[in-house]
């Protein structure tokens, strides 16, 4: 009898548990949904999904005699698509092309983003700069 009783105390805690995970979740991707049909919210995810890996990249290089390559090519994307953004904002503004809308967009040369988009880079590589300086150590 006591495994019994048992068997149910644990089903009811399993069930429980993951009632409250698929809550969370459920939270988490409206949450993010939410965030992505704006500007901004892509803007910041992008910035976070950067800065996440750059922690991920910065760790697991440090102790490098050198800062990672990774880097300075952040940097220089994001200086190239910063300055891209804000010369294609002054002449063509904010709005998106109609070439540059849903699975086409994936086949768009970088040259011919718009402002948003570039953006958009430029902010996910300047995330992706701050998290490798925030964890890389340089060794000896």
């Amino acid at each position: 009898m006591d495994f019994l009783f048992e068997w149910l105390i644990q089903l009811v805690i399993e069930l429980v548990g993951q009632l409250l995970a698929e809550l969370a979740l459920e939270a988490a991707f409206s949450g993010l949904a939410n965030a992505l049909t704006s500007r901004v919210g892509r803007y910041a995810v992008g910035v976070a999904l950067g800065f996440g890996f750059g922690v991920f990249w910065g760790a697991h290089l440090s102790g490098n005699a050198h800062w990672p390559r990774l880097l300075w090519v952040s940097i220089g994307l994001g200086a190239t698509a910063a300055t891209m953004a804000l010369l294609r904002a002054r002449t063509q503004g904010w709005t998106r092309s109609a070439d540059t809308n849903g699975w086409r967009a994936l086949f768009v040369f970088p040259w011919r983003w718009p402002a948003d988009r570039l953006t958009g880079f430029a902010f996910i590589n300047i995330g992706l700069a701050l998290g490798i300086v925030t964890t890389f150590r340089l060794g000896a």
